[in-house]
Order: structure tokens, then sequence, then C-alpha cells
């Protein structure tokens, strides 16, 4: 593997499509176009190197089992295109790094407070929660509703608690279809830990309320007062959004692992109506 392409993937950049959940709250307050877009645009990137670290440390926690399984044993660590100690090396200058962009950046005290507390909770998660059944799927969900929090912060405005637990449901979701693709495709002695945990019926039931309390959510939020007087359209994009849901669903259906990074840039179709709804809710809000 070229040494650049396994850095690459060593950092999960393909992940750092999540972060897009940083600019929710500047974008749903209809002030995208000022100033505030450049503050919330430094700090996704320093939310992006954070993630990295993440990855980094949990990769390298795990290296011994990802050597061992059928698909994990691709990535750079597990495959040997990059040691443990460059890994540890780059996993240094990501911490210097992102140390310098929190200083340069001017970010207030509780933005730098929120990374901290996603670097924390994420090392937490790859050392002990990732075996502790629904803690794990808890956590990750966490990780998305700091993101939007975060987002927040740097745009200074209030987001509504519906949005809120839109987000939070919705990665919950993902979160357990996540845990369904893997025990299902995932063989015998090589699955996580605690997948041996779950069963397939625990995870479709509390994945579909899941699913079912997010279109609810969103809908409450495009008919509360504040999106409804000013966007009375918002409620239409209901429709797109479980019609996503179940393009989402048909695809875990069809045997995929339920990593929803892989699922959206494996699939054009669902990409695409993710890029609609996005110009939609873009026309009814800034036209």
């Amino acid at each position: 593997m070229d040494k650049m392409k396994a850095w690459t993937k060593l950092f999960r950049i393909k992940h750092y499509i999540k972060n897009t959940l940083i600019f929710f709250p500047l974008f749903f307050s209809g002030r995208l176009y000022t100033a505030h877009t450049i503050v919330v645009f430094a700090g996704s990137i320093v939310f992006s190197l954070a993630s990295s670290i993440v990855y980094v440390i949990n990769d390298i926690h795990d290296v011994e089992k990802d050597r061992v399984h059928p698909e994990k044993c691709k990535r750079p660590l597990a495959a040997g295109d990059i040691s443990i100690h460059e890994a540890k090396v780059g996993l240094t200058m990501l911490f210097i790094l992102t140390i310098v962009l929190l200083y340069c950046s001017h970010l207030d005290m509780l933005a730098i407070a929120i990374v901290g507390g996603y670097l924390l909770i994420n090392i937490f998660y790859s050392k002990f929660a990732k075996n502790i059944p629904i803690i794990d799927v808890l956590i990750l969900a966490t990780g998305y509703l700091l993101r939007v929090y975060y987002g927040a912060q740097l745009a200074e405005v209030k987001v509504s608690e519906w949005m809120y637990f839109t987000v939070l449901f919705g990665a919950l979701f993902l979160g357990l279809g996540k845990r369904r693709g893997e025990s299902r495709i995932t063989e015998i002695g090589h699955s996580r830990k605690v997948l041996e945990l779950y069963n397939e019926k625990f995870l479709d039931k509390n994945m579909y309320m899941s699913l079912a309390i997010t279109i609810v959510f969103y809908a409450l939020w495009c008919v509360s007062e504040e999106v409804s007087s000013m966007y009375p359209q918002m409620i239409w994009t209901t429709v797109l959004v479980y019609a996503i849901c179940m393009e989402y669903t048909l695809i875990l259906e069809k045997g995929s692992d339920g990593d929803p990074v892989s699922v959206l840039f494996k699939n054009k179709g669902l990409l695409g109506m993710i890029v609609g709804l996005a110009i939609i809710i873009l026309w009814i809000m800034y036209r």
C-alpha cells in the first residue's frame, strides 16, 4: 500500500464526513453566509484532527486482534503498512497540531472542553466500553451529539431540543444498524466481543424503534414555532428524510456491515438523495 494512502486510511479521512454535523447549527440558523462560517470551518478542522487521534489510538490498542480478523487485517497497522512506532509518532504529531490549532483558533473554553470531552469519552470507549452492550452504542451516539453541540458553540446559536433529539436517535439508529450488520456478516470467532452479548431480535427491534423516533422528532422540529413561522415548507422535507432512511435500511437488509460512511460512499443513489435534501433545505432557508 502506498505510504500516503496508508496514513490517510489510518487517520480515517473519509470519516471526516461525520463532522458535517458541526455545521448543522450554523446551516439551520440561517447564518451560513456570515463570518461565523469561518469560525465553524476552523473548529471543524480541530475536531477532525481529534477524531483521527481517537482512530489511531483505537487501532494501536486493537492491532493484535485486527491481524487475525478477515477484514480488519487490511488496516494499515494490522497489515504492517505502518509500524506501531510510526503510528505513535504520527499520534504525537496529531496531538501537537490539535493543541496548536486550538490555541490559534481562539475557541472559547466550552468549545475546547467539548473537544477534550470527545477525546476522553472515545478513549474510554476504545479501552473499556466497546465491549459493554448498550453503553457502546450510547457512547457512539454521544459523539454525534457532541458534534452538534460543538457547532452550536462555534456559531453562537441555540439549537432546538427537537434537533438534538433527532440527531441523538438518528445516531442510535445508525449505531444499532452497524452492530446488526456486523453480527450478520462477521465470521464466528472474529466478531467483536460485544456482538456475543447482543442478539439480532434485540438489535432489530431497537434499531427500528430509534428510526421511528428519529422521524417523529424531525417532524416536530419542522412544525415547531421557530421553524414553521419562517419556513412553512420545511415539513415537506420529512417525506424525503423518510425515503433516505428507507433506502439506508434497504441497503442494510441486503447484507451491508452497516458502517454509515462505507454505505454512503458505496451507494450513489443514497448519496444523491442526501445531497438533494441539502439542496432543497438550502433553497427553502436561503432563497
